[in-house]
């Protein structure tokens, strides 16, 4: 079978996965398919974009990125602007992009589809003060804020959410005044999200969200409704468009994490949803942003999509 690729550069972040022969696996497979390839390896926060950036002129005509989401960021984050193809190879604790475009999870069968296929999508991308993201940015609480690398290890995806609500406890809500494409939400509210990726297409997370918490109400701008499918059905990364939730209440029940994954039915908490291409966040008292798991300031922040800037090898 004749592979779309014949000289690859795999960027390694040596801090994820799960204690698998990463090399080893690499170079069973790629010998397979006669593919030549380099293994870059990251030892700190932005090597990876780096690396990327030194790949992308160094004649290699794929890019794969092994680790998690932030890895994968870091990697996007170094091929703005250039022609250049993305391999996901998933790696880390959430795999969140990966799982949404339907890449395997067991590295070999990822490695096989690099190998074999010829599909690709062009995905959006989130800017916020000159950084790139794939996934989302966030204000408040996010779901990934403080999972200790102990605890992930121990929990695995679970560790996101439970940090999060570890930290809901002592967070005070903050008044947002929050603008999309013009339109104003002014909210008193714990946290914001501004989504690309939906974050919670993991089954395991989806199961566990779906068993343990209870219903909310969606305001979308013409008062509150229900509906029985997933909020997040509606985010997409080929759409051109940003999905905003705002959380308004003040949530000390484990309702609060499903406000931004299902909607259906009555409910205690309230989330505001929006879809644009450009939001402003103010916040008071200032919180500060966090994009796909790494710190990034402090509001105000303006965000903006950037449309099909990336292109991402997909089964």
């Amino acid at each position: 079978m004749t592979t779309p690729f014949r000289n690859v550069a795999v960027i390694i972040n040596p801090a994820a996965g799960n204690n698998e022969p990463v090399l080893n696996t690499v170079n069973d497979v790629f010998a397979e398919h006669d593919i030549k390839w380099e293994a870059l390896v990251t030892h700190g926060t932005g090597d990876a974009t780096k690396l990327a950036g030194q790949a992308a002129e160094s004649g290699y005509d794929l890019i794969a990125s092994y680790g998690g989401d932030g890895t994968l960021m870091e990697v996007v984050n170094g091929l703005m602007g250039k022609t250049i193809p993305i391999a996901i190879l998933p790696g880390g604790t959430g795999n969140t992009v990966a799982a949404d475009l339907g890449i395997p999870p067991r590295l070999a069968d990822a490695l096989q589809v690099v190998a074999t296929s010829s599909n690709r999508r062009r995905l959006d991308v989130g800017e916020i003060n000159g950084r790139y993201f794939l996934l989302r940015a966030y204000t408040g609480i996010g779901d990934d804020h403080n999972a200790s690398r102990e605890l992930k290890d121990r929990l695995g995806i679970l560790a996101y959410p439970i940090s999060g609500l570890r930290f809901l406890k002592e967070h005070p809500p903050a008044k947002f005044r929050i603008t999309v494409d013009e339109q104003l939400i002014a909210e008193t509210g714990i946290m914001c999200y501004v989504n690309n990726v939906a974050y919670s297409r993991s089954p395991k997370l989806q199961d566990w969200v779906e068993r343990t918490f209870l219903d909310v109400k969606v305001h979308t701008g013409d008062g509150p409704e229900s509906a029985e499918e997933p909020l997040l059905q509606t985010i997409d990364p080929t759409d051109g468009l940003l999905d905003i939730m705002l959380l308004s209440q003040d949530p000390f029940t484990l309702q609060a994490l499903k406000s931004f994954v299902v909607r259906s039915g009555d409910a205690q908490a309230t989330v505001h949803f929006r879809q644009g291409k450009r939001v402003r966040i103010e916040a008071d008292p200032p919180q500060g942003l966090w994009i796909d798991g790494e710190a990034c300031g402090t509001t105000p922040a303006d965000i903006q999509i950037v449309p099909a800037a990336v292109e991402v090898v997909v089964p």
